[in-house]
């Protein structure tokens, strides 16, 4: 690898970094904690910068669960969807919680986060942490959509797809497949 600002083959990058992983995945001690960044809401987001803002010791689980609660309880939209996630896929020692997701997502959702929409329609539309319900499901990928939250085209492709809740179609599923990509 060279420096920054110095170019490289993409191949040797690829390689570079399937090393990396490798190593990441065969030594438990290489695994990184809480600094992997995070898509949420249009802005990258690193969660230990702002941990290590609000002075919370970044290597103890209950102090970061405790700090995003504190913060989603204030309404927070970017705090709550990453709560939900950390409940949702029981990262970072927290144990998965399907009904602590959902209400994070929830309130994320209603708070203005784009990304939850979808994710609340995903809870309904699997059944995770709430009554399987595909009319809540879709009504939640419609308002992605209307808010042009690019994975709503997805999972309501799929819906048209698999034909859950509407008839099937394959024609209008791949159409928001395609509106999704472009």
């Amino acid at each position: 690898m060279k420096g920054i600002q110095e170019k490289r083959s993409c191949i040797d990058s690829i390689a570079y970094f399937k090393d990396i992983a490798y190593d990441v995945a065969t030594d438990s001690s290489l695994r990184p904690r809480l600094i992997r960044k995070e898509y949420l809401d249009g802005e990258v987001y690193d969660m230990q910068v702002d941990v290590l803002n609000q002075k919370i010791d970044s290597r103890q689980e209950s102090d970061i669960l405790s700090f995003l609660a504190m913060k989603c309880s204030r309404n927070e939209a970017k705090f709550c969807l990453r709560l939900g996630s950390l409940y949702f896929y029981g990262e970072y020692g927290v144990p998965v919680n399907y009904e602590k997701a959902f209400e994070a997502f929830m309130n994320a959702k209603l708070n203005g986060s784009l990304n939850a929409i979808n994710n609340v329609g995903i809870m309904y539309l699997y059944g995770f942490g709430v009554n399987q319900d595909p009319k809540k499901a879709y009504d939640c990928f419609q308002e992605g959509i209307t808010k042009h939250q690019l994975d709503s085209y997805n999972s309501l492709g799929l819906m048209y797809k698999r034909g859950v809740f509407v008839k099937k179609d394959l024609a209008h599923a791949y159409y928001l497949f395609e509106r999704k990509i472009t």
